[in-house]
């Protein structure tokens, strides 16, 4: 059985408190960097989605126009608006010597976000 003084009371002493902050304050920043390297990367996964469709649907159109012979060689550049970012794009459509109704594409889909600038390439040949 354990007996209690009577003026002794159980508590936390200060220094034992202030390292209990500082190791939840120490916590809390890791899941702050972390959560927050979740959401930028969520964000960069939503623009590269818009850019590949951008890029599909620009080659479709680029394949259609090369079998309606509407589609001359050359460059090509524009921009587009995204949900949260500004796209620049730049078609390049390269007719390979020699070879009749055969032509090259290159089309770079470019964008800044956060510190960085990304650019996505594609290229692929078509026939017409």
């Amino acid at each position: 059985m354990m007996m209690w003084s009577i003026g002794s009371k159980k508590s936390f002493t200060f220094v034992e408190l202030m390292l209990t902050v500082a190791a939840l304050s120490i916590g809390m920043v890791f899941l702050y960097r972390t959560y927050l390297s979740l959401l930028d990367n969520f964000n960069l996964c939503g623009s590269r989605i818009e850019a590949n469709l951008f890029l599909q649907n620009k080659l479709w159109e680029a394949g259609e126009k090369l079998r309606q012979n509407d589609l001359s060689g050359g460059t090509t550049i524009g921009e587009f608006k995204g949900r949260k970012n500004k796209f620049e794009w730049k078609l390049d459509v390269l007719p390979v010597k020699g070879v009749e109704n055969f032509c090259n594409i290159n089309l770079n889909v470019i964008w800044k976000q956060a510190p960085r600038e990304i650019n996505l390439k594609y290229q692929t040949s078509l026939a017409h």
